[in-house]
């Protein structure tokens, strides 16, 4: 008979300890992973969408007779390739303003229109909103499958 007596491995209870860690940390820890992978997408996607408002608003700020076409192609070019494609939809208001430029102080105007105001010019204002689809490899339970993500800011044209 051996030292362990009759049972054999039936009464040995060493490695019970890392088989529990092993069983809890599955069920802990993957989750968590699938959690901070899924978080640092989504920060990317936002990161790409900035990008992709940024070159669209340089765009429109250096080119007064853009369309949204080209608005478009601005913003893909800046998002990047890969991942779903970005969507752009902007829209402009058009205020007599002083010769400082400010539009706090001026009224809504016609574009294209001159200013009743002596000493104060049409500025354009165009607003811009990136926004792209996001959706985790590793969905959590509590989250939605999908989201949008998008970003929005205004700029003078010239």
């Amino acid at each position: 008979m051996t030292a362990r007596g009759k049972h054999g491995l039936a009464g040995d209870r060493r490695g019970v300890a890392a088989l529990e860690m092993a069983l809890v940390s599955t069920f802990l820890l993957l989750p968590l992973t699938a959690g901070v992978i899924g978080s640092g997408q989504a920060l990317l996607t936002q990161y790409r969408v900035d990008r992709a408002l940024h070159s669209a608003l340089v765009f429109a700020w250096g080119s007064p007779t853009a369309t949204s076409a080209t608005l478009q192609g601005a913003a893909q070019g800046g998002y990047g390739n890969g991942g779903a494609a970005v969507t752009v939809t902007a829209s402009s208001a058009c205020y007599c303003i002083p010769p400082t430029g400010t539009r706090g102080s001026g009224s809504a105007a016609t574009c294209g229109g001159t200013c009743s105001v002596n000493g104060q010019v049409v500025g354009t204002w165009v607003t811009i909103t990136t926004s792209a689809g996001f959706t985790p490899v590793f969905p959590i339970l509590w989250t939605s499958a999908s989201w949008t993500l998008s970003a929005t800011a205004t700029v003078r044209v010239q």
